[in-house]
């Protein structure tokens, strides 16, 4: 014999619940468009004046409202946000896109423009951490759209600099190289040349080829450059009174090396004082110079006998 069914019994005091719910919700709702409603007409009917100062209100309860927040509040404002933003990113038109950006880099460079040194350092340092996290935790595909990107990036800058730009930048990457190596530790430097070993027993014959061939490209073109530069230096009219005269003081730095003279900003030495530019920090050695004959030796001296002529 099948149960029977139990008759459901009313619960009023579940029903009064439910009624007083959906009457609280309503009231918030018609609260909210009131106060919306409000606000609008404020604003609409507010001065300059009024409008600065309730902004600086609005900012000062919204700094205290998150000096306040706990640590849970506080992560789900940020997701909050970061969706809000999000959402209005997708569904934003080209023309409200090209708007953000435009103001975006207006900010940017402003905010740039009016940072002190310390607030530049901070700056740079924690976009090199966010830089260097970011690759880190890149995946494979991630780190390949990346170079792609760069690379496309870095094509478009070159093909549209001009050539005062170009020399500027290849100056710029040759001094920037040649101080990586001049830098460079011993274990940096061997690994390096591991790494180049390691590349260059694994390319083909034709890779080969194709690198010889470029390199010599590179060094003529780089040749050409500089024939080019120094001729259109040389046949422009210069105005000598624009250019401030520098003066690079006494030649009385002594490498303590190869003891030569140097000029006091000319190079950096090391802590046992030997220098760069003469004798590659003591690895450089010459062979002694030959004696010179005695007539020679008082000619540069002034010491030889005057002919009278």
């Amino acid at each position: 014999m099948p149960p029977k069914k139990r008759k459901e019994v009313a619960n009023p005091k579940g029903q009064r619940a439910r009624a007083a719910k959906q009457r609280r919700e309503a009231l918030e709702r018609d609260t909210a468009e009131v106060e919306v409603h409000r606000l609008v007409t404020v604003q609409s009917n507010d001065t300059e004046e009024d409008r600065i100062v309730s902004l600086h209100k609005n900012a000062q309860a919204h700094a205290y409202a998150r000096k306040n927040e706990t640590e849970a509040q506080r992560i789900k404002r940020l997701t909050s946000d970061a969706e809000r933003h999000a959402t209005a990113i997708a569904n934003e038109t080209e023309a409200q896109r090209a708007i953000r950006l435009t103001r975006n880099a207006e900010c940017h460079a402003s905010t740039i423009a009016n940072e002190t040194e310390v607030q530049r350092i901070k700056r740079l340092t924690c976009d090199a951490e966010r830089h260097a996290a970011a690759i880190a935790n890149e995946t494979k595909a991630q780190r390949a759209i990346r170079l792609t990107r760069d690379a496309s990036s870095h094509e478009t800058a070159i093909s549209n600099e001009t050539e005062s730009q170009r020399a500027i930048r290849l100056t710029r990457d040759t001094v920037s190289h040649a101080t990586a190596l001049a830098n460079e530790t011993g274990p940096r430097r061997s690994s390096r040349l591991a790494r180049v070993s390691k590349s260059r027993a694994n390319e083909t014959a034709a890779a080969t080829s194709t690198r010889l061939r470029n390199n010599a490209n590179y060094r003529t073109n780089v040749r050409v450059r500089a024939i080019d530069l120094s001729r259109s230096l040389a046949t422009r009219p210069v105005d000598e009174n624009v250019f401030e005269e520098h003066y690079c003081g006494l030649m009385n730095v002594r490498c303590t090396s190869c003891n030569s003279k140097n000029f006091k900003d000319e190079q950096t030495a090391d802590e046992t004082g030997r220098l760069q530019m003469c004798c590659h920090k003591g690895k450089v050695k010459l062979n002694p110079l030959t004696p010179l004959p005695d007539e020679l030796v008082k000619l540069l001296k002034g010491e030889g006998d005057k002919v009278e002529v």
